[in-house]
């Protein structure tokens, strides 16, 4: 099941949670090895993992904190903390799989950069489920069928969904900006064509290089040639990855028409099939 939601809301909001959290951590503990979890349960927030850091969070202040700069009025916000502080938490060694198979190219808004709507796509079964203001329901119905001819469209209601973070959200170490990475390639490799389905990895044991892979998908060109090339285009070393993701943490600078730094196609032209 693929799911789309507008920037603030559905898992999005959880994942901007995550990293407002473990940002809040490494303000408190530089150091810290943190994996979290965000769960939205619609009238809760629950946060539960483990961190390094034995400096234990008001979660409910971060929370109603990133509201307000947003100046959004929500009320009392009941956050439960079940994050275990003072853990040991290291990982020698990093093993990162990216599986993705290209959907239909969805533009963020339509018609008069009005429309909003959240989706889930079900490719197996060819069902799209979507949720938006009611005023917007048909105009959203007609936009999607272009989109989606051959699937049937159900207007919904998520408002009652339970939603969790994405994993990589919820780390604090190097391994997040390398899920970061992967994402951001395949992002490159949709738009310029060159793929529809990728299957790759990033590891490194001990201290051993880096060591990126393709391991299966659908590409136009030979596997062991896009490897070089994505070698030669994207940055792999950590600090660059530290830079060029740095607003994917969430550090409060974020709204509707927020872009996240995976998704910019800003190497593009550097993909030359020659």
């Amino acid at each position: 099941m693929i799911e789309l939601y507008n920037n603030l809301e559905g898992k999005n909001l959880c994942n901007i949670f995550a990293s407002v959290i473990v940002n809040k951590i490494n303000d408190s503990c530089v150091d810290a090895v943190t994996e979290i979890t965000v769960v939205n349960v619609r009238t809760f927030f629950l946060i539960k993992g483990k961190t390094s850091s034995t400096v234990v969070l008001n979660l409910s202040d971060i929370i109603r904190d990133f509201y307000e700069k947003l100046n959004k009025d929500v009320g009392t916000i009941k956050v439960f903390d079940l994050i275990s502080y003072g853990e040991n938490n290291v990982k020698e060694n990093i093993y990162i799989e990216h599986k993705e198979k290209k959907y239909p190219s969805l533009i963020k808004r339509s018609m008069l950069d009005e429309l909003k709507f959240n989706l889930k796509i079900d490719n197996k079964n060819e069902f799209l489920f979507f949720d938006c203001e009611d005023k917007d329901s048909g105009n959203v119905y007609d936009f999607l069928i272009t989109k989606f001819n051959k699937y049937t469209i159900i207007n919904s209601d998520f408002s009652n969904e339970i939603y969790f973070s994405d994993r990589v959200y919820g780390l604090s170490n190097d391994e997040k900006y390398y899920h970061l990475l992967l994402m951001y390639i395949t992002n490159h490799l949709f738009m310029k064509g060159i793929s529809t389905k990728v299957d790759f990895c990033i590891y490194k044991i001990g201290d051993s290089d880096l060591t990126f892979k393709i391991n299966d998908g659908e590409y136009i060109v030979k596997q062991e040639w896009l490897e070089s090339l994505i070698l030669d285009v994207f940055p792999f070393d950590i600090q660059s990855l530290k830079t060029k993701f740095s607003l994917d943490m969430h550090s409060g600078e974020i709204d509707e028409d927020f872009i996240y730094g995976w998704k910019r196609l800003d190497l593009l032209g550097e993909l030359l099939l020659v």
